[in-house]
């Protein structure tokens, strides 16, 4: 089998066309909830360890992607980039009542 390297032109094309960004805010719950379409994918797969993604973190790289956007033509001039934010429950404690990031 061929090792097949990813070149720099194929990672600078794929973050000028991404199509969407998913952030992982916590890793907090235990996805263990009935209703949790991801609590099944995720079993003996990685260790929930707690953590919490900051602000700072998620405008880091918003910011870098705005950059990469600003500074070359994507493939449509319309382009639309959908932005999520995914994990824990949205009424854990660390959260209630509180911005969460």
């Amino acid at each position: 089998m061929r090792d097949r390297r990813i070149s720099k032109n194929e990672i600078k094309y794929n973050l000028l066309n991404i199509k969407q960004i998913t952030f992982e805010v916590t890793d907090a719950c235990n996805l263990e909830c009935k209703y949790c379409s991801y609590g099944d994918l995720y079993y003996g797969y990685e260790k929930r360890e707690t953590k919490y993604m900051t602000f700072e973190q998620i405008k880091t790289l918003l910011d870098y992607m705005v950059n990469i956007w600003s500074s070359s033509n994507t493939d449509s001039a319309r382009q639309k980039t959908y932005i999520s934010f995914y994990g824990g429950e949205p009424f854990m404690p660390r959260f209630y009542g509180q911005r969460s990031f």
